[in-house]
């Protein structure tokens, strides 16, 4: 099935030094004016953040993400790690956003943004690799890596006010500074969240629907 690509910004190729636990410690010790999305977009956020207003923000310590259906989806599907290969609490392990129904039983994860990162809570040291038209949402579990080599500060959200968000009161999940561009599709026999999908890659295009990611923070 034949789809016009979306036009996409440059990604940016900004140098993390932040690593997995590192991360968790940064969240921990954040000031309670994070306590909501509102307050934790007045932080200025980095220039991964650029396009998407006044309301952007990199940062905020507790949440968990659930995809919405852009066909007036109000329920959602809550998104869980997955992974390719082998378990992901093996080093090297490929871990990516997939649909809970991919995995009954396993209830949603806890994550925090990081000047630009996604840091999944409880899991051992992770980075997100650069995401890429087509791509799933992706992290890479490794022992002992230097995040200073994935230059993968892409992510960002987007208040709920702001012309970018909705009017739920969940923010909206950003890559890339974009917000519209989230497909849920079957991939490696997983229903995977997938950034512009694209033809001849890993999944049936076919199998793909729109959706929109965001944060719930009421937890």
């Amino acid at each position: 099935m034949s789809r016009r690509k979306p036009r996409l910004r440059s990604p940016t190729n900004s140098r993390s030094t932040l690593p997995g636990l590192l991360a968790l410690t940064v969240v921990a010790s954040l000031p309670s004016s994070f306590a909501t999305p509102t307050a934790a977009k007045r932080a200025e956020p980095g220039p991964w953040c650029d396009g998407l207003g006044p309301s952007a923000f990199d940062t905020y310590p507790n949440f968990q993400l659930t995809a919405f259906n852009k066909t007036g989806d109000t329920t959602g599907v809550p998104l869980v790690l997955g992974f390719t290969g082998t378990g992901k609490d093996v080093d090297g392990a490929t871990i990516t956003f997939t649909s809970q129904e991919s995995h009954p039983g396993t209830e949603a994860g806890n994550y925090s943004l990081v000047q630009g990162h996604v840091v999944p809570h409880g899991e051992q040291p992770t980075v997100n690799n650069l995401i890429g038209p087509g791509e799933p949402l992706k992290f890479l579990a490794r022992d002992g890596l230097d995040p200073a080599t994935y230059p993968s500060q892409q992510y960002c959200a987007v208040a709920p006010t702001s012309a970018h968000g909705g009017g739920d009161g969940h923010p909206i999940l950003a890559v890339r500074q974009e917000t519209e561009l989230f497909s849920i599709c079957e991939w490696f026999g997983q229903q995977a969240v997938v950034f512009a999908p694209e033809s001849g890659l890993a999944y049936d295009v076919s199998t793909c629907y729109n959706v929109t990611v965001k944060l719930i923070t009421d937890l």
